[in-house]
């Protein structure tokens, strides 16, 4: 009996390990999804956002914004419910694209699995009410982050590029209606 356990007990120290899942924080800052110090000047503390809504946008979008692609994107991480990204995708006249996602996570838990996609058309009209919406809110001077969170945990990242500039703002003050 006394072989057989020692015999195991090699076996375990000897055997192979097997190749661990990269984690989330092993990423490399050029896998974010959002420029380097995006929610803090603090490392740790930008790596904890970075993750935490990386985790999310790769299930839901599994884009980054590029510099080359005018986009508008919301993404809604609900904290008990599933969280969900619409983006709005346009190239000067070419098609404009709105894209919802959603998935069966918990915002402030896990990502979860993709469960919902569609994409549909928009009109120029959709477009520039879209984008007027941006002008009119002055989106692009408002501060990245604002103090107030919402009650419930709910994180709203509303993400805008347009003619590369890019804007990030995390917040829960806007509202904005879009008839689509």
């Amino acid at each position: 009996m006394k072989r057989y356990a020692a015999i195991a007990l090699l076996l375990l120290i000897t055997a192979p390990v097997p190749a661990q899942k990269t984690s989330q924080r092993d990423r490399s800052v050029s896998d974010y999804y959002f420029p380097k110090n995006s929610f803090s000047t603090d490392n740790d503390s930008d790596a904890f956002r970075q993750i935490w809504y990386g985790k999310h946008l790769d299930v839901l979008d599994r884009e980054k914004l590029t510099v080359h692609q005018n986009a508008i994107r919301f993404t809604y991480l609900r904290t008990f419910h599933g969280p969900f990204s619409i983006k709005t995708t346009w190239n000067g006249s070419e098609k404009t694209v709105l894209t919802f996602s959603m998935s069966n996570g918990a915002g402030g838990y896990g990502a979860g699995i993709l469960t919902t996609r569609f994409r549909r058309k928009l009109t120029a009209a959709q477009l520039g009410e879209l984008i007027g919406l941006t002008k009119k809110y002055d989106i692009f001077d408002q501060p990245s982050t604002i103090e107030e969170p919402v009650c419930d945990g709910s994180q709203w990242i509303i993400e805008i590029n347009i003619d590369g500039k890019y804007k990030r703002r995390i917040a829960a003050q806007y509202i904005i209606s879009v008839n689509i």
